[in-house]
């Protein structure tokens, strides 16, 4: 039932009866192998048309020699090429950054221009000294500084 190559991992003596894992993946995959290989014999039997199943284990699909193989990466490389090519020659206009060309020169910038149109809350102090006529400065800290400094 094993082939010769098997052992137990354990170090079992009759792999057959062991219970570790491996030696019964080992006895599911010997039985599997044989009942593939009864089911083949079977079907052969009967005159089947169909051929060996001998490259089961092992796709058989033509092996492409390295001549050929970097051709083919090379029209591969040249169709994709040209069709890049093709598509950038069919567009209007491109754009200013892959041509090199500079921008054109703008007189209103490009952005929405947001007028401030909060109120602070000095400034209505500063409306209502001003419509009493009274002439006054509000400072910071630091400007009161500086002007206690120069006057």
């Amino acid at each position: 039932m094993f082939d010769e190559i098997y052992k137990c991992p354990l170090g079992s003596l009759n792999p057959e009866t062991c219970r570790c894992t491996s030696c019964q993946f080992e006895r599911q995959l010997t039985a599997s192998r044989a009942a593939l290989d009864r089911a083949e014999q079977a079907n052969f039997a009967r005159g089947s048309s169909i051929s060996s199943f001998g490259g089961r284990y092992e796709m058989d699909k033509p092996k492409e020699s390295m001549k050929d193989k970097v051709a083919r990466q090379r029209r591969e490389r040249i169709e994709q090429s040209d069709k890049d090519w093709n598509k950038i020659q069919n567009q209007k206009s491109l754009p200013n950054y892959l041509t090199g060309n500079p921008p054109p020169p703008q007189t209103e910038p490009t952005y929405p221009i947001y007028k401030n149109t909060r109120v602070s809350p000095d400034e209505r102090v500063r409306n209502l000294l001003q419509s009493n006529n009274q002439d006054i400065m509000i400072l910071s800290v630091s400007e009161t500084f500086a002007y206690r400094v120069t006057a």
